[in-house]
């Protein structure tokens, strides 16, 4: 279970995270079923709102799921 943690977050470790605050945004946004003038107002807030965190929990669920369930351990 620790090697597949490990190799579930590698890509964030080793990039910094540099792409999950835009993940984050447009999953604010898309998720939100709002207008389009209010989503471009989503994707300009530098707040995180709770679509994306949601959004980012799947990400690392589904990620750890797969390595944990891999067969080459």
């Amino acid at each position: 279970m620790f090697a597949a943690a490990a190799l579930a977050l590698m890509p964030y470790l080793l990039t910094g995270g540099i792409h999950l605050d835009g993940y984050m945004d447009c999953c604010d946004a898309i998720f939100s079923r709002r207008p389009l003038e209010k989503k471009r107002e989503i994707l300009k807030d530098s707040h995180v709102g709770s679509f994306a965190v949601i959004a980012l929990a799947t990400l690392f669920m589904f990620s750890f799921a797969a390595f944990a369930s891999a067969s080459f351990f």
